[in-house]
C-alpha cells in the first residue's frame, strides 16, 4: 500500500495481526522515494517502480533494506507492536522506532539531490495479515521525539 499524499515528516503503523509463516519476510513499512513524483508513481507497474525508486524500510524479521543494501540485527516485529517511521527534515536522516523505543538507523540518510517525494509505504505479503496506519499528526509514539 503507497500513500496518496506525500509523506510531510513521519507515519506509524500498529500491527494487529501477522500470522507466522514459513517464511520471515512478511512486512514491511518504510518509506518509498520517487524522483518523478506521485502521478508518475501511480501510473508506473510494480515491478517498473522499483527499478526508479529506492525503498527505505524496516521488516519484520528485523532487516533493514536501505538504497538496495540489507542490514541485519534489528528487533523482529509482530502482532501488537508499533511500528513508526519518519524523516527529520534538517538533517535528512530516516528514522524508525519499535513500540515507541528509537531504533539504531544512525547511518540512513536521504542521499542528495533531494529532487523527489517521499510516500509511506507498507507491504504485507500474506492475505491473513493485517495492519492499521496512521499518518498523522497526532501519534502513540511520535517517531520523531
Amino acid at each position: 500500500m503507497n500513500a496518496e499524499k506525500d509523506m510531510d515528516k513521519a507515519t506509524e503503523a500498529k500491527v494487529i495481526a501477522l500470522e507466522e509463516h514459513q517464511k520471515k519476510e512478511e512486512a514491511f513499512i518504510g518509506v518509498l522515494k520517487d524522483r518523478f513524483g506521485k502521478e508518475h508513481l501511480k501510473a508506473v507497474p510494480p515491478d517498473i517502480r522499483k527499478k526508479i525508486a529506492e525503498l527505505q524500510k524496516y521488516q519484520s524479521d528485523g532487516h533493514f533494506w536501505a538504497n538496495g543494501s540489507k542490514n541485519f540485527g534489528m528487533p523482529n516485529f509482530s502482532h501488537g507492536d508499533f511500528v513508526g517511521c519518519g524523516i527529520n527534515l534538517a538533517t535528512q536522516r530516516i528514522i524508525f522506532t519499535k513500540n515507541g523505543q528509537p531504533l539504531d538507523t544512525s547511518d540512513l540518510f536521504l542521499s542528495p539531490p533531494f529532487d523527489f517525494a517521499l510516500f509511506p509505504f507498507v507491504s504485507l505479503n500474506n492475505s491473513g495479515d493485517l495492519i492499521e496506519t496512521n499518518f498523522g499528526p497526532q501519534f502513540k509514539f511520535d517517531p520523531l521525539k
